[in-house]
């Protein structure tokens, strides 16, 4: 009997992994996302003004954003943990989140046309990502900050409609592995950049960026915390400078 209990034990164990007993944070808002740039090119033209053909340069950037939220923990939900807080339903939780993503990447981009007004470009490296959050319950408040390094990709499109002007997409991802801090993040943006002559140009539009914390998610982790969810985006102002 006693090695059918333990086989049985066994068995269960896969599933009883599967089902969380914490619930998980998810918290999003509004934000400026200022961010700064530095180009610095390998070969090829990397400026609006001399596009053509293809360049190879290598980027750093950074950007950052602060986002509130607010969750509703009913009565029967697991808990949500953070730090060395628990925080058990039925309550209301306010998440205050602040995230920054910076990148140093090899970058190539390629003009698909013979007037240089279309172009794709992909993006290599290491980044860094951190998040700092704050939960705020009814009768107590908990806050962690984590942050990792990891692999860097990203994939970017731009159409040059006038010289000096192009709308640009780029989607960035890091990945660290890691389990309690910043699994992964992302950094995504579509913005109208006017270049100031060669070395320097402005950009504008809207963007975000997101941070992944899996903890409890993880199958091959003994994390009782929970899993963390968090982004900010909203209006994008930026200002690089190429060399």
């Amino acid at each position: 009997m006693k090695s059918l209990r333990l086989a049985a034990v066994a068995l269960l164990a896969p599933c009883a992994a599967l089902a969380n007993s914490t619930s998980e944070i998810d918290a999003s808002g509004g934000s400026l996302v200022p961010s700064l740039g530095i180009t610095i090119g390998l070969s090829g033209e990397s400026s609006l003004p001399g596009a053509s053909g293809s360049s190879h340069a290598i980027e750093l950037g950074y950007a950052a954003a602060r986002a509130k939220d607010k969750d509703r923990l009913r009565a029967g939900d697991n808990p949500i943990v953070v730090g060395d807080q628990a925080f058990s339903g039925a309550q209301d939780l306010n998440y205050s989140q602040s995230i920054q993503f910076a990148d140093l990447a090899y970058r190539y981009r390629r003009w698909l046309d013979r007037d240089s007004r279309f172009a794709v470009e992909a993006l290599g490296g290491a980044g860094w990502a951190a998040l700092n959050l704050k939960v705020d319950g009814a009768a107590q408040s908990a806050q962690e900050r984590l942050n990792n390094a990891g692999v860097l990709l990203g994939v970017g499109a731009l159409w040059r409609f006038l010289p000096n002007t192009a709308l640009q997409a780029r989607a960035m991802g890091l990945f660290s592995g890691s389990t309690e801090g910043v699994t992964r993040a992302g950094r995504f943006e579509v913005t109208l950049t006017q270049a100031l002559g060669r070395h320097a140009q402005v950009r504008a539009g809207l963007g975000a960026l997101s941070v992944y914390s899996a903890r409890e998610n993880d199958g091959d982790s003994n994390s009782a915390k929970s899993p963390i969810r968090a982004s900010a985006g909203g209006l994008v102002l930026g200002f690089d400078l190429l060399f």
